[in-house]
Order: C-alpha cells, then structure tokens, then sequence
C-alpha cells in the first residue's frame, strides 16, 4: 500500500472514531453493551488487520475470541473444530471449506435477517450468485470480489493510427485489433492466464459455453463454438502474438510497452499507483451476455446456524458492509468491495465504476464449480493437445475430440 493510500485509510479511521461515532441504530453495536464473538478465521492476524482493529476503534466494547483455520483444509477436521469450538461467525475462509459448512447445515439463512436495506446495498452480480449457490437462499456475503477487465493504452493506439475500441468490443475484434500491433515495438495483447487450456476455458466462459455438464460426468469441447474459439487463439499463436502464458513476469502493460492487458483489481491497483506517463482506459471483457461478468468472491463471511449470539452476528456484517468499512477495506487490501456504498460504485468517473452494474455470469460458476471435480491430469493433457493444435500437429476438430474423449474415459473411470 502506498504512502496516499494509507493516508486514506487513516482519515476514514479517524472519521469512523469521530463523525461517525455517534450513529447509532438498531441495527448498531451498543456503546454501554458488551459483546464477544467467536471468530473462525484464517489467522488472528487476519482477522484484526482486515476488520477486528477497525471496529474497535470505534466499538471497545466488542471483543473477539479467534479460532484459527489456516491449517483446516479437510471436511473432517472443519466439522471436528467446529463441534468442538462452536464459533459464531466464519470469516475469510476458503470457499470450499464454506461449501462444506452450508452442506452440513451449519451456516444460518441471512436474507431475512440481514434486512431489505443491507441487500439493497450488495452488488447485484454477488447477490446473484450467492442465491444461485444458495438454492435462492444467501448463506455467505462475500465482503470482497474480483473480476478481470480489459485495459488499454491510448497513447499506443493514436501513435500506430489505430481507431479506439468501445464496449461492444467482440473476442475476434480484440484479437484483430492485437495482431495490427504485429511488426511494431509493441505488444498487441497480454493475458494472465497460465495456460493454453485456462485461455481457452476462460474465454468460453466469457461466451456463455461449459464443457462440463450438470451431473460432471460428461465432457463436450468438439463443437462449433468450441472450435472458432481455438481457431481465433491459433493465428495469434503462429505468429508470437501471444505472450508466455507460463511466465510470472511483472506484466509489461505497466511500462507502456502494451496495447491490451486482461488484469483485474489487484492490477488497476498496481497500475494507478505507478502514475503512469501514458494515457489508459479500462472496458468490459468481450462476452456473448454483454450485462454480465464473471465474479470471484473473496473475504467470505457466514454465521453458525448454532450461535446463540446471531443478532450481534448480524450487527458486525451490516457494519462491515457500512460504507466507510467498505472504503477502509478498498483502500487497504486492493479488492473490490460487495458494497453499493464503496466510492468505486458512487464516483462516476471511477475507470472501474461500470462493474457495480453488471449482472453474475452464472454459467462461469457453474463450470468452476464443476471443473473442481475432474482428475488433475484433464488439465494437463488438455494443454498438451491444444499445443499440439497450435503446432499444426494435429488439427482442430481431431484434437477436441481427443480431449473430449480422454476427459470422458477419466471420468467413467472415477
């Protein structure tokens, strides 16, 4: 965090002390009352440099008793600590551990009592997908998201005589516009996916396609769709359009010597404290649903369906999605916070204001969710035979059907 950024956060923490100490509602810890709260949470650590220091600066009087889970990674020992330590709230924890929790029954139902106005005020796409998880019910609040965005260097574009895309960019134009970049110092395009496979999947996604059906046991990657996405990679592919999707190298949009960058929160983050001499933009990521995104919940936060102390529950995630703790939580961790109230979503001007009105892409998380479920080495041989396609070794069509067959085999063989 940066030297302007933490003087932001200690501004809003001195107004969280001073203007806003003495609004208090019903819905508000009581300044005479004591409370305490169990606490299951990756680190105490965690949870007092995230949240606990920030409330207590203006509530004294809220303790909290942490259980830490940075070492709880199966369903037994969750369910054992659990029974054994019986926690109030749940916080920042995997989401595969809070899948778990809510199978099991153990995580209170929230939409009744979180409260018409603290609904109100989740962004639409989280509250979205946290009902479709919930079977229309809301068992988690993800405090945070994360989403990816394209950004673009204008100055590039004025500089190679290259007209500026808008919102209604398409994948094939984006790559079309990538590949005019070709015989230039720049670099037309870079991705942060890690693999052939990943890229491809992901820009499915974007498109609205699963290769997994709904009871993950069946895989179908050789269709028309399918295929004019490997064949819009492919050129891009022959001629060194794509960058090394292996590499971990600082991503070089950030020196200026980029187009297109896919980056996400952390990175507009990395970019605008760099104060850049170049001018940049930020759009959506082409997709076939235009009002939709994909979203990656982050800081998780549900309560026990055990806890005797549910209202005080209540009372700290409705502070938590306060606007001034979502400010706090922008400013100090780079997420995106789930809160309408944050300043991204209230500042117009914000290059990444246009997030706070999109819709959850739905299928994304399925196919996520699905693809937790298929053997490690789909991934690998996924890969493999994609390079194989880019390396004219095999074609198109013959090497999806590889995969879709392989993927089958290693599924009936589960």
């Amino acid at each position: 965090m940066n030297a302007f950024k933490a003087m932001l956060v200690i501004l809003l923490c001195s107004m969280i002390v001073s203007g806003c100490a003495n609004k208090e509602d019903e819905s508000s810890f009581e300044k005479d009352k004591h409370y305490k709260l169990k606490v299951m949470a990756p680190t105490s650590d965690f949870f007092f440099e995230a949240y606990g220091t920030y409330i207590n600066m203006e509530f004294p009087n809220v303790k909290f008793e942490i259980i830490p889970a940075r070492d709880i990674y199966d369903k037994e020992k969750l369910l054992q600590t659990v029974s054994a330590e019986q926690p109030d709230l749940y916080i920042g924890m995997h989401s595969y551990l809070m899948d778990i929790l809510q199978e099991e029954q153990k995580l209170l139902p929230l939409k009744n009592r979180l409260g018409k106005e603290t609904l109100e005020s989740l962004h639409p796409g989280v509250k979205q997908q946290q009902e479709y998880l919930g079977d229309g019910e809301i068992y988690t609040i993800p405090l945070s998201f994360g989403s990816n965005v394209l950004f673009l260097n204008k100055d590039l574009f004025i500089k190679q005589g290259i007209s500026f895309p808008d919102e209604s960019l398409s994948w094939q134009e984006l790559f079309q516009l990538a590949r005019r970049f070709s015989g230039s110092e720049t670099e037309g395009l870079y991705t942060n996916s890690y693999s052939l496979g990943s890229l491809v999947t992901w820009i499915g996604l974007t498109e609205g396609l699963t290769y997994l059906n709904r009871a993950v046991n069946k895989v179908t990657l050789n269709t028309d769709s399918w295929r004019k996405i490997v064949e819009l990679i492919k050129p891009m592919y022959e001629e060194g359009l794509l960058n090394d999707l292996n590499a971990n190298d600082e991503n070089p949009f950030l020196e200026g010597n980029v187009a297109m960058a896919v980056g996400n929160s952390y990175f507009y983050d990395q970019l605008d404290e760099r104060n850049t001499d170049f001018e940049w933009h930020v759009l959506p990521i082409p997709g076939k649903d235009r009002s939709a995104m994909e979203i990656d919940p982050e800081r998780l936060v549900g309560i026990s369906s055990s806890s005797q102390q549910d209202k005080e529950a209540i009372k700290f995630i409705r502070y938590l999605m306060s606007g001034k703790m979502s400010n706090i939580q922008y400013h100090s961790s780079s997420l995106l916070s789930s809160s309408l109230l944050n300043e991204v979503n209230t500042n117009p001007a914000h290059p990444l204001h246009f997030i706070y009105s999109k819709d959850a892409n739905i299928s994304a998380l399925e196919q996520q969710k699905r693809s937790f479920y298929m053997p490690t080495e789909f991934q690998s041989y996924f890969d493999e035979t994609l390079l194989k396609i880019m390396n004219n070794e095999v074609d198109v069509q013959s090497g999806l059907q590889s995969i879709e067959d392989f993927g089958n085999t290693r599924l009936q063989a589960k």
